[in-house]
């Protein structure tokens, strides 16, 4: 509850419309963006090297190859480079789900308070027993049942590699 009442009042002291860590994001990229070369593709794309690295990025689905405006939800340098090449303003394509009236929307619920434990209803009831054991139809079994893999056990030892005796001289 006091989590919620803090995020809260911090939502209030917000100077932007945008949350300060997708800001800090967002310059951090802005700072980056300055060393990328822009390259527009005749449509929609836009490749941008980046040293030896390239890069593709659509400005119309709002995806880079690098991946992060996706799972940030805020342009990465890439993005913010073909952006200000072709004069779009880069806060208008972040996420929503930075947007100030949505954080102030995801805490306007808040939590009841609960009791304490000495309030707490106690019912007398049996403890949770096992359930009953089922005897299974059939002949138990003497063995376990083997792997696939497993060698068979044998009681008997193999006569291999071993000279053969008459059972009645003991020649051979």
């Amino acid at each position: 509850m006091s989590r919620i009442r803090d995020r809260k009042g911090n939502v209030d002291s917000w100077k932007n419309d945008r949350s300060t860590a997708s800001l800090k994001l967002f310059e951090l990229a802005k700072s980056e963006s300055m060393t990328c070369n822009v390259i527009w593709n005749g449509e929609d794309g836009y490749e941008i090297g980046e040293g030896e690295d390239k890069h593709t990025v659509s400005l119309d689905n709002k995806l880079c190859t690098c991946r992060v405006w996706e799972l940030t939800g805020v342009p990465c340098s890439h993005a913010l480079a073909a952006m200000y090449s072709s004069g779009l303003d880069p806060l208008s394509v972040m996420s929503n789900w930075y947007h100030k009236s949505m954080f102030v929307k995801s805490y306007e619920h808040s939590i009841k308070p609960v009791l304490g434990v000495k309030f707490w209803k106690v019912r007398e009831v049996d403890g949770i027993e096992p359930p009953p054991v089922e005897k299974k139809t059939g002949r138990p079994r003497k063995m376990r049942v083997r792997a696939p893999n497993e060698p068979k056990k044998s009681h008997k030892l193999s006569r291999r590699g071993q000279k053969q005796h008459c059972s009645i001289c003991k020649m051979f």
